[in-house]
């Protein structure tokens, strides 16, 4: 694997794989490269029919790639790999040894009235218990966690909304924006203060700024299914499955 050692790099690469019937699961936007070329994360390797994108994480590297072929191989790795792919299955992480472990489902809403006042921002100042909140909730390998750096920019760009209770955080909601579109990305809450509805209040909050919205949510995850149906968000058909590779060296 080559690193990549500034954004100028990345264009090259990808330039090519714009292009109709090419196979990928590459959903990185240009903050995401440039967020993992300034950490030193983001590796590349590249054939004459396919590009992969490695991130490395903590234990794993996260895989995304280009292919023009359904018969494209991954080389062999030291540490597993994880990929996700959206929409229709084309089977080719099965055909290269990934197994099946977490299925997603996307939820879309647009509300004419949103609720009438907004959250709480989260400040830099909350970037440790937000980042310390997000690793309890969220496996590393299927949580799509961003790392501290991204936590506290994130604050500062104003991504978080927080719920406090008793002097503490008891609970946040992470979120992006692509265009009108808001995209929850994390919601959750401090274990001692579940059932109080904070998660609830958490979209509520987010909605009363950003009232057209989607949401990936485990599809076995019945308490946030339910929660996120409570408030109108209907399934938009669309899954997306999560993918895992052990060692192969």
């Amino acid at each position: 694997m080559n690193p990549i050692r500034n954004y100028q790099e990345v264009s090259p690469l990808l330039l090519r794989y714009f292009k109709r019937g090419v196979i990928t699961n590459n959903f990185l936007s240009a903050d995401d490269y440039r967020a993992e070329v300034k950490e030193g994360r983001l590796f590349y390797y590249a054939k004459e029919d396919f590009l992969n994108l490695y991130v490395k994480r903590d234990g794993f590297y996260q895989l995304y790639f280009h292919a023009f072929s359904q018969d494209t191989c991954f080389p062999a790795v030291n540490v597993p790999l994880i990929a996700e792919m959206a929409g229709e299955n084309t089977g080719i992480l099965e055909k290269n040894g990934f197994l099946k472990i977490l299925d997603r489902v996307k939820l879309e809403l647009s509300l004419d009235i949103p609720p009438k006042k907004a959250g709480q921002k989260a400040q830099k100042e909350d970037t440790r218990d937000i980042f310390q909140l997000l690793c309890r909730s969220f496996s590393s390998e299927t949580g799509a966690l961003p790392t501290f750096a991204q936590v506290e920019k994130e604050c500062e760009d104003g991504f978080y909304y927080k719920i406090m209770s008793q002097g503490e955080l008891a609970g946040i909601l992470r979120f992006g924006k692509s265009g009108k579109t808001a995209q929850i990305k994390h919601l959750c809450v401090k274990e001692a203060f579940r059932g109080q509805k904070i998660g609830k209040q958490l979209v509520l909050d987010f909605l009363a700024e950003n009232p057209k919205a989607t949401v990936w949510t485990g599809a076995a995850n019945a308490a946030a299914l339910t929660l996120y149906h409570s408030l109108g968000f209907t399934d938009c058909e669309l899954k997306s499955t999560v993918y895992r590779k052990d060692v192969t060296l």
